[in-house]
C-alpha cells in the first residue's frame, strides 16, 4: 500500500502527506483546536475522550488523501476507510500516552526546524510564513494546530524509534541468510490432474449432495448489498449538444472570430542527420559533430544533399552512413525543441548549422513556407459550431448549477421539481452492486449510492461535481442488503462449483496419499504406477527459477534436505485444482563469500534488519493496545 502510494504522490501536498505517512504510525489526525470539543464521544482510550468531530474530521482528511494518492479507480471501500480513520485515532492517543509517560518531547526549535525544511513552504529555497499559513489552511489546519499535530507525530515517532530502529542482523544472521537465498536445488515432480476426476464428480452432483453442500458453503453465494438510484445529469457537454443554434448566428461567430480558424504556419522541411546513439560515448558525440559541420561546409561549398547521401551510404563501415529526404510539413511545435526553433528559424532555402536532437545531429533546409491562412466558412465551420456549443454549454452549465444546488436541497424528497424547472430528465440505475460499473457515471458517483448518509427515503445528495463541468445529483430509490439466496434459486450455479471443488478435493486426495505412499520408502516408479503422472526433472533451480510452476518451486523450498541419499517428498495443489507432487533430491546451498558482494550484503543486512524492526513495532503496538483501556462506540458513528 504505502508503496504504492509512494509511486502515485505528486506535488507539495504530497510531499507533506508523504512526510506523515514514512513517519511510522504518523496518523492523519484531527486539528486540535484551542477550545474544548462538546461533541459526540465515538471512543474513550484509557479515559481520554475521542470525540464524534474528530472523527469525522480524521475521516475526510484521511479519505481525500487516500483518493487522491491512489485515484479514484483504487481507492479503499468506504467502511474500510472509516475503520482505519478510528483506529489511527485511538493508536495515536495510545502511543502518545505512552510519550507523556515516558517524558519524551519535541521541542519549540526542533519543531521549528522541521517546519523550515518542509519544501513545501519554501519560496525561492527559504521559508515563507505567508505560504505557510496558506498551505496549512488548505490542508485543514491553523497554524496553531498544524504545530501541535506534527509535535504529536515527532513525539510518536521518537517512540517508533526506540522500538523499531534499533533492531539489527549479526554477522552470522546475514551469512545463513545468503546460504539460503542463494541455494539452489534439484528436484523432480508430478501433477496429478484434476480433469481425471470430474466425471466422478458429476456423478456425485445428485440435489441432495448439492443441497447439503449448498448448506456448507452458503457464505460463498451471498450476494452483496445493491442499490438502486435516481439522479440528475448536468453537463455542459449535453446542454450545449442540445443548443439550438440558427445558421445565421454561426455565420456571424465566424466572422467575428476569423483569427481563431486559421491553418498556422506550414513549412517543408529536409534534413541530413549524422546519427548519434542514445548510449554513445562523448568520444562518439565529439566525432559525430565534427563531421555534421564537415557535411555543413561541403554542401555550403555547393554539394547537393541527395550526392552527400549517396556518397556516404557507400561505406563499408555502417557507421558511417548518413541519413536523409523530407521531414514533411511541420508546424511549429510539434516536433523536438533544438528542431523547432531551427527550422522556423532559417528563411527558404537557408541551411542550418548542425542542429542536435535526441537522434544524432542534423542539418535543415526548408523548401517550402506555406504563410497562415484563415479558412473558409464551408471549412471551419465544424470548428465554429464546435466551439459556440462549448461557449453556449458552458454558460447555461454555470447559469443552472447554483439552482440545482439550491432546487435539490429545498425539495429534499424528490428530484422532480430541479428536473422540471432546468429542463433535465430524472434518470434512473440499478439495482447495481458496490464497485460494479454503472454506464454512464462515474465511479466515484456510483459510490457515494453506499454512502450511509444516502439512504432509501432520505435527503437527495449533495451535488458532486465532476472535472468534467458536470454535476450530478442522487438519491436512493431502493436498498437491497446483501443476502444469501435460496438453494433452488442458484442450483445450476451450485452444481458448477460443486463439480469443480469435488474435482479438485479427489485430486488433492490422491495425491497425498501418494505423497505419503513416497515418504514411507515406496519406488517412485511402483507409487506412480498407473497414476498417468508425466515426471519431470529439473535441476539447480533457484528461488526465482521461471522454469517451474511457482507453486512447485515453493514446495521444492519448503521441503527438507535429503539425507542419506534418501530424497525429501512434498506436494501442493495448484491454482489450476490439479495437484502437483515434489521429490527434492538435492541442495547446494548458496557461498556467502562468491554469491554476494559486500555492498549488496550489507544492503541485504540493513533489510531485514528493517523487517525485523517493523515486526518488532507491531508487536510493540499490539501489545500496548491490548494492556490499553479502549472503548469504541460503533453506534455514534
Amino acid at each position: 500500500m504505502l508503496q504504492t502510494i509512494r509511486e502515485r504522490s505528486q506535488g507539495w501536498m504530497a510531499g507533506l502527506i508523504l512526510f506523515f505517512v514514512c513517519v511510522p504510525f504518523v496518523l492523519w489526525g484531527v486539528n486540535k483546536f484551542s477550545e474544548e470539543s462538546h461533541n459526540v464521544i465515538v471512543a474513550e482510550v484509557n479515559g481520554k475522550d475521542i470525540d464524534l468531530r474528530q472523527y469525522q474530521q480524521s475521516y475526510q482528511r484521511y479519505r481525500q488523501q487516500v483518493t487522491g494518492m491512489l485515484g479514484k479507480a483504487m481507492s479503499l471501500p468506504e467502511e474500510t476507510m472509516k475503520q482505519e480513520a478510528l483506529n489511527q485515532l485511538v493508536e495515536a492517543e495510545l502511543l502518545s500516552q505512552y510519550a507523556r509517560d515516558k517524558r519524551l518531547r519535541v521541542g519549540n526549535k526542533m519543531l521549528a526546524e522541521t517546519i523550515r525544511d518542509f519544501d513545501a513552504f519554501k519560496e525561492k529555497g527559504k521559508f515563507s510564513q505567508p505560504l505557510y499559513e496558506r498551505r496549512t489552511q488548505v490542508m485543514g489546519y491553523t497554524p496553531v494546530g498544524f504545530e501541535e499535530k506534527l509535535r504529536q507525530d515527532l513525539v510518536i515517532d521518537q517512540v517508533r524509534s526506540a522500538v523499531a530502529d534499533t533492531a539489527f542482523l549479526t554477522e552470522q544472521e546475514v551469512t545463513t541468510l545468503i546460504r539460503l537465498q542463494k541455494q539452489k536445488r534439484d528436484i523432480g515432480y508430478g501433477v496429478i490432474g484434476r480433469a481425471a476426476f470430474v466425471k466422478e464428480a458429476e456423478a456425485a452432483a445428485t440435489d441432495a449432495a448439492l443441497a447439503a453442500w449448498y448448506e456448507k458453503k452458503r457464505e460463498a453465494f451471498k450476494e452483496p448489498e445493491r442499490v438502486k438510484i435516481a439522479y440528475l445529469d448536468l453537463a455542459a457537454a449535453q446542454l450545449g449538444a442540445a443548443a439550438q443554434i440558427p445558421e445565421a448566428e454561426v455565420k456571424a461567430y465566424y466572422e467575428e472570430n476569423q483569427k481563431n480558424f486559421v491553418t498556422p504556419e506550414e513549412r517543408a522541411v529536409e534534413h541530413l542527420l549524422i546519427p548519434v546513439k542514445p548510449d554513445a560515448t562523448k568520444e562518439e558525440v565529439a566525432k559525430a559533430e565534427i563531421r555534421a559541420k564537415a557535411m555543413f561546409k561541403m554542401v555550403t561549398d555547393g554539394m547537393d544533399f541527395d550526392a552527400l547521401i549517396k556518397a556516404n551510404n557507400g561505406q563499408p563501415d555502417k557507421s558511417m552512413h548518413l541519413e536523409g529526404g523530407e521531414l514533411g510539413l511541420l508546424r511549429q511545435g510539434g516536433q523536438e525543441a533544438a528542431i523547432d526553433k531551427a527550422a522556423f528559424t532559417l528563411k527558404q532555402g537557408e541551411l542550418s548549422q548542425p542542429v542536435r536532437s535526441s537522434f544524432g545531429f542534423h542539418l535543415l533546409r526548408v523548401k517550402e513556407i506555406r504563410a497562415p491562412a484563415t479558412k473558409d466558412f464551408a471549412s471551419a465551420r465544424p470548428e465554429v459550431e464546435k466551439a459556440m456549443r462549448q461557449e453556449r454549454g458552458e454558460k447555461a452549465y454555470y447559469e443552472k448549477a447554483e439552482r440545482i444546488a439550491n432546487l435539490t436541497f429545498e425539495h429534499p424528497d424528490t428530484l422532480a421539481p430541479a428536473a422540471k424547472e432546468l429542463g433535465l430528465t430524472v434518470r434512473e440505475a440499478g439495482p447495481f452492486a458496490r464497485g460494479e460499473p454503472v454506464e454512464g457515471l462515474p465511479a466515484d458517483v456510483v459510490q457515494k449510492a453506499f454512502q450511509a448518509d444516502i439512504a432509501v427515503g432520505g435527503a437527495n445528495s449533495e451535488p458532486i461535481e465532476l472535472p468534467e463541468t458536470r454535476t450530478v445529483v442522487l438519491r436512493v430509490l431502493e436498498r437491497l442488503p446483501e443476502r444469501i439466496p435460496e438453494f433452488k434459486a442458484v442450483q445450476d450455479k451450485v452444481k458448477v462449483a460443486f463439480i469443480e471443488d469435488q474435482a479438485r478435493e479427489k485430486a488433492r486426495a490422491r495425491g497425498l496419499a501418494l505423497v505419503e505412499r513416497l515418504k514411507k520408502g515406496e519406488a517412485r516408479a511402483a507409487v506412480l504406477d498407473g497414476q498417468d503422472v508425466e515426471w519431470k526433472e529439473a535441476k539447480g533451480l533457484d528461488r526465482t527459477a521461471k522454469e517451474v510452476n511457482h507453486a512447485v518451486l515453493r514446495a521444492a523450498f519448503r521441503a527438507g534436505r535429503p539425507s542419506a541419499g534418501k530424497p525429501q517428498f512434498g506436494g501442493v495443489q495448484l491454482g489450476t485444482g490439479d495437484y502437483a507432487l515434489v521429490e527434492v533430491v538435492g541442495v547446494t546451498d548458496g557461498d556467502p563469500e562468491k554469491d554476494m558482494k559486500a555492498e549488496a550484503r550489507k544492503d541485504l543486512g540493513d533489510r531485514y534488519a528493517q523487517m525485523r524492526g517493523q515486526g518488532e513495532w507491531q508487536e510493540f503496538q499490539a501489545e500496548h493496545r491490548a494492556r490499553a483501556k479502549v472503548e469504541i462506540h460503533k453506534e455514534r458513528l
